[in-house]
């Protein structure tokens, strides 16, 4: 038999918003959890990185490195070379560990440069610092190595030279341009224009004759950019 009563049917209408208004504050009370714990994972995010950042400032940056061979004398890097039209300037600081009875002259061979094109070749860098003091066992010096050229298109050892029209001369004075002869016999023009200077020879005297090209004692390979 139908339950016509009213009073039964309003109250079971009754029951359904009220079902619903529960279903929607739990859902409400979800989503606020779960905005707060969102933001609680970017607050933890965002201290964390901020340590991390004071602990990296707390970090003393290294210093210049100091390069030695045998023991003879040390050279440390002071200034990142220049280079300009491949003249390069650097600054250097000479130390006389164990070298009797003192050093008078550095000097340089040659440089490993890298170029344009992430090739590497040996150029010729000759300069020569005769020192106004010549520095005994346990000195150093600072010395200002200015405007001294890099020949970049320094001929490999079995290299031969060539000329070719069309290339701008100013670029083989710079040193921008090498030409060579091929294995076909064909003269070939290549870009080395000098990115960086990979490392450096030094050679010192202490009799006061030239310590570059050669002629200098106990050479020294120092690294000037990684």
């Amino acid at each position: 038999m139908a339950n016509n009563d009213p009073k039964i049917n309003q109250k079971g209408f009754i029951q359904i918003p009220i079902l619903i208004a529960i279903i929607v504050g739990l859902l409400a009370v979800g989503g606020a959890g779960y905005f707060s714990f969102k933001q609680y994972q970017n607050y933890r995010a965002g201290k964390e990185e901020k340590q991390q950042e004071l602990q990296n400032d707390a970090i003393e940056p290294e210093g210049p490195t100091e390069v030695s061979g045998d023991g003879f004398y040390s050279i440390i890097l002071e200034s990142v070379p220049s280079i300009n039209a491949n003249e390069v300037s650097l600054k250097i600081k000479l130390k006389n560990l164990s070298v009797t009875p003192f050093i008078t002259n550095l000097g340089t061979d040659s440089c490993t440069i890298t170029d344009s094109k992430g090739r590497k070749h040996l150029a010729e860098f000759t300069s020569e610092t005769k020192l106004k003091k010549a520095l005994l066992p346990g000195e150093e010096s600072s010395i200002d190595i200015v405007r001294q050229r890099l020949r970049a298109s320094f001929l490999q050892e079995g290299e031969v030279a060539c000329s070719k029209e069309g290339i701008d001369p100013s670029s083989l004075i710079n040193n921008e341009v090498k030409c060579i002869f091929n294995n076909s016999g064909e003269c070939i023009c290549e870009d080395i224009s000098t990115l960086k200077i990979n490392d450096c020879i030094f050679r010192i005297t202490t009799d006061g004759k030239l310590a570059s090209n050669n002629w200098g004692q106990y050479p020294l390979t120092v690294t000037i950019e990684k």
